[in-house]
């Protein structure tokens, strides 16, 4: 990885970046540490590598040629962290030989790790019992799509062309969700025209941080993370690296665990 790259990544994200106010000026420390260390890219997609949190979209070309470039390079390992479905993650970025951490890491997969959370089959009865009631209810809407993708339910009404019929979808998709909801098993993550319910369990980012770490330590020496973040829930995966990797926050921060 070259002092080039790092511009050329720092360049391409939207919004200031903080935590690491100049990655540019840290460049002579972060290849000191590569001497000797792999290096593990973790990057959130929300915020980061899709612009706004709530439009997702597809990889900007220039983004799509780093990670590819950064993808062929020894030592070098790219992860992908979002609250996405695995297969709408994967739709997105379309790169292979990444490493994808689906709902927020519930499910990840790479070329030498396949881990799915044990909550994530327990509660897939409870989702197809939902995806049953939501298909009864919305039968009328034009434009629905309703998805269960693994573990996690997906509901989008991007073709949904009246706006009207869409709000009323999002409020009746509301009231079959909310009594799951309400008993703490699932959570809704709302996107513009979509949402994904996903199953409530004691995780975050800064664990799958640190079940990265764990599968590409050696004997010899811990990765270097890189991690880059956007929102609050990327806080905890500050505070894993804190004081042995390095944290940049996407965005406006009053304060953060970055740095």
């Amino acid at each position: 990885m070259t002092c080039q790259e790092v511009n050329c990544a720092a360049g391409k994200l939207e919004g200031v970046v903080y935590g690491i106010k100049d990655p540019i000026a840290e460049w002579p420390r972060i290849k000191r540490e590569l001497r000797t260390r792999p290096l593990l890219l973790l990057i959130n997609y929300e915020g980061v590598l899709a612009p706004t949190p709530s439009v997702l979209s597809s990889l900007d070309y220039d983004l799509r040629e780093l990670l590819l470039s950064l993808r062929s390079k020894p030592g070098v390992t790219v992860g992908i962290i979002s609250g996405l479905g695995l297969s709408s993650l994967q739709n997105l970025v379309r790169i292979n030989g990444l490493y994808y951490a689906s709902r927020y890491g519930l499910e990840i997969r790479g070329p030498e790790m396949e881990f799915v959370h044990p909550v994530c089959t327990q509660g897939s009865l409870e989702l197809q019992t939902m995806k049953s009631a939501l298909e009864e209810r919305l039968r009328g809407v034009s434009g629905i799509a309703i998805e269960e993708q693994g573990f996690s339910l997906s509901l989008s009404y991007q073709q949904v062309v009246d706006n009207s019929q869409k709000e009323a979808a999002r409020d009746i998709a509301g009231a079959v969700i909310q009594p799951y909801v309400n008993a703490g098993k699932f959570r809704i993550v709302e996107w513009k025209d979509s949402m994904e319910i996903i199953p409530i369990v004691n995780w975050d980012k800064g664990r799958v941080v640190k079940m990265f770490e764990n599968l590409f330590s050696s004997r010899k020496s811990l990765p270097l993370t890189i991690y880059l973040g956007a929102d609050y829930s990327d806080e905890e995966a500050f505070r894993n690296i804190k004081g042995k990797g390095i944290g940049i926050v996407v965005g406006r921060r009053n304060t953060t665990a970055a740095g």
